[in-house]
């Protein structure tokens, strides 16, 4: 909650202000464990997620005024209701919950490796039970993308519709989400990813890609605003973008770099404090023989699920909706938002676009 207050706070510098608490966090991660393991784990990937954190703000430094923009119109939009942060905040427990019990489970399971499986086997066994981990987790994140997208779609065309608190819009979402859309969303979950990886390899050869156009993230907020299935949301959002020649829009990732940056050096931080409780209290997470490598991913891996949660399923999603809704309604938007209207016309003006009376809504 504090962290959400805290974003709506500072809206229009949070680009600026994530990137520079991103470096002084990583650098405190990598002294900390330097003193508790200096030639561990732990300071080895806090100096490396400084150094990243470090090019990639120098990178995209010029860059962030527009992106900015964008945040702030999506952080107001996240105002409409305060249901939208405590159905993040919601998702976030039953992710710390599905944590819990898959941990216990893991490790009761490679406990049990020794004395009964073999090495292929249990080779096997690691592999699904990570694949059922990252899995599980992405459908939790993209339900809650859906759901944001449903609610700030219709802050965009009617915000009448919009209770501040337990509001019908949000309610709708949420049974949807986990009813007739979940499949869509499961789907999504498990292709989205990796059809962005392969993608971003066959872009390095210039070679073009199929997949992009039917498995995109574009295709949540078109699922939560519209209900399609996740084939048709994704052909339908790539086809607005390229209706308006946003392609370079569709391929600007610094807003979700930067979340995504945050998650990392938020569970890189959770897991140093991790560490900390081991060295200190002499608490022992797991009955595996390298304590402080185990504390360390323990709570490295809850922070950055728990923080993504929040951060590219909250924020995100309400970003790539605002994007959505300006390429499709700019007219309904300056007709119900008109402050927040003109501050994105400005700076779209300036990069990429100006709305004109004669376009169709897609």
């Amino acid at each position: 909650t504090l962290t959400v207050g805290f974003m709506l706070i500072i809206a229009k510098s949070l680009i600026h202000t994530a990137l520079i608490f991103s470096v002084l966090i990583s650098l405190a991660w990598g002294v900390i464990g330097s003193a508790m393991e200096p030639n561990g784990l732990v300071p080895i990937l806090g100096f490396l997620s400084l150094g990243i954190t470090l090019a990639y703000t120098v990178w995209v430094w010029d860059r962030i005024p527009f992106a900015a923009t964008n945040l702030h119109t999506a952080l107001m939009a996240m105002r409409c209701t305060a249901d939208i942060t405590l159905t993040g905040l919601g998702m976030m427990g039953i992710a710390f919950c599905w944590c819990i019990i898959w941990s216990m489970a893991f490790i009761g399971v490679v406990d049990a490796f020794d004395y009964t499986t073999g090495t292929s086997s249990s080779l096997i066994y690691i592999i699904l039970f990570i694949l059922s981990f990252c899995w599980t987790n992405l459908v939790i994140k993209n339900i809650v993308q859906v759901i944001v997208a449903a609610a700030v779609g219709d802050w965009w065309f009617d915000p009448d519709i919009v209770d501040p608190c337990c509001s019908s819009t949000v309610t709708r979402a949420l049974l949807r989400s986990v009813t007739t859309s979940l499949g869509s969303i499961s789907l999504g979950s498990l292709l989205v990813i990796p059809a962005q990886a392969i993608g971003g390899v066959f872009s390095l050869f210039c070679i073009s890609s199929q997949l992009l156009p039917k498995s995109n993230r574009w295709a949540f907020t078109y699922i939560g605003m519209y209900g399609y299935d996740f084939f048709e949301s994704s052909e339908r959002a790539l086809r607005l973008f390229e209706t308006r020649e946003w392609t370079t829009v569709v391929h600007d990732n610094l807003i979700h770099t930067v979340l995504l940056m945050g998650s990392i050096v938020i569970g890189g931080s959770t897991g140093t404090f991790g560490v900390l409780i081991e060295e200190v209290d002499g608490f022992q997470f797991t009955s595996f023989h390298k304590p402080i490598t185990t504390a360390f991913l323990i709570g490295c891996t809850y922070g950055f699920v728990l923080s993504n949660v929040l951060l590219l399923g909250v924020v995100g999603s309400a970003v790539n909706t605002i994007l959505v809704c300006f390429a499709a309604g700019p007219f309904e938007f300056q007709k119900n938002h008109p402050r927040l209207s003109q501050e994105m016309r400005e700076v779209w003006s300036q990069q990429v676009w100006e709305p004109s009376e004669s376009m169709a809504v897609v």
